[in-house]
């Protein structure tokens, strides 16, 4: 089945939520593979305090950004494929988790580029009309 009619087959039945059952099923998820997440967890916070590290080195922590944007959309999209494997009954060893980095790499690095640049052009513009004030509230 290819996912065209996949998606109209969905589309077709009536939506159904509970949020009670959604709330057991994801305690029950994690709770069956309590050991993959903490220790992907365990390993993310590795990686992101030894790139971000290695990117302080690099003047007006310019660095930092750079790690934010190659690397932290990837590692939190690992969690969201492991967890699309489990619901769909595939493969889910610890690579898994690293995944994104093979698959879909390029796009995930534009898209937060992309939103990085514009959440600081919007900071940016919010914040602009303020700074005589703020600098001259500091002065005094």
């Amino acid at each position: 089945m290819n996912y065209t009619m996949y998606m109209e087959d969905r589309l077709k039945s009536p939506v159904t939520f509970s949020l009670k059952q959604t709330i057991s099923n994801g305690f029950s998820h994690f709770g069956n593979n309590a050991g993959a997440y903490v220790g992907y967890t365990f390993v993310y916070g590795l990686i992101i305090l030894v790139a971000s590290g290695i990117g302080s080195a690099i003047p007006l922590n310019i660095g930092g950004y750079i790690v934010k944007i190659m690397l932290s959309n990837a590692l939190v999209m690992g969690y969201a494929l492991y967890c699309h494997n489990y619901v769909v009954n595939q493969t889910t060893d610890f690579g898994i988790f690293f995944s994104a980095f093979r698959t879909n790499y390029t796009q995930l690095v534009v898209a937060n580029g992309a939103l990085m640049l514009i959440l600081g052009i919007a900071s940016a513009l919010l914040i602009l009309p303020y700074s005589q004030e703020i600098v001259v509230s500091y002065e005094a």
